[in-house]
């Protein structure tokens, strides 16, 4: 368990980097994509930076805070070990409401930890929330997009807006395992094991963006 406890206070120091013009357009679930099924998700940039990749090329790298807030009728039980599985680019919000991407990244979840040593008796409190209709609780993502490829113009965003929507995954770690988690802990609430979509932020990607050269990545 150890492990497990270093690894959140880890990842929750990983931040994002972000430019100046991002905003939330919607306070909202929009076209059914931003709640899932009582369980929202609204981002808010923290920071924002251009980046100058060592292959060459352009990206926006953001850090964000995550609101998650349960606006169902029963109790959630939410991993604080939810990851970024990726996220989703719409050019404008016609697109958003008729879910029509532009484009879509996905990033490979690694397990993050060994789920068969959470203790079953209940959810431990340093790696679940419970939260009870209407409570929200707070984490942390970091997210970079490419807003100019290393070659040629195809999917440069330079001097564009767009609305960028996250994927979260709740649950990397053994399905099984959680399954069987789910069942014992119903008095508890339901085990959120179910991907996560965001709320749409709209970014405004300057046209002659400042880039600096940025050490590792953030997703």
């Amino acid at each position: 368990m150890l492990k497990i406890y270093k690894l959140l206070i880890r990842a929750s120091l990983v931040m994002l980097i972000l430019p100046i013009c991002v905003t939330i357009v919607m306070s909202h679930p929009a076209a059914g994509s931003a709640e899932t099924d009582g369980l929202t998700l609204e981002p808010l940039v923290s920071e924002a930076k251009y980046c100058r990749e060592p292959e060459g090329g352009t990206t926006l790298r953001l850090k964000m805070v995550l609101h998650y807030q349960n606006n169902s009728l029963g109790p959630i039980v939410l991993p604080m070990f939810t990851v970024l599985s990726g996220y989703e680019l719409f050019s404008d919000e016609e697109a958003l409401k008729l879910d029509r991407k532009e484009s879509s990244v996905s990033l490979r979840s690694k397990k993050v930890l060994d789920a068969m040593k959470i203790d079953s008796a209940g959810p431990d409190q340093r790696l679940f929330w419970i939260l009870r209709p209407g409570e929200s609780a707070s984490s942390y993502a970091s997210v970079s997009i490419v807003v100019q490829p290393a070659h040629g113009s195809r999917g440069q965003l330079l001097g564009k807006d767009r609305y960028v929507r996250l994927r979260m995954n709740p649950w990397p770690a053994d399905q099984r395992t959680g399954e069987k988690l789910r069942n014992i802990w119903q008095r508890e609430g339901v085990l959120w094991m179910r991907e996560v979509l965001s709320l749409p932020l709209k970014v405004h990607v300057d046209y002659q963006p400042r880039a600096d050269s940025c050490p590792g990545k953030v997703d």
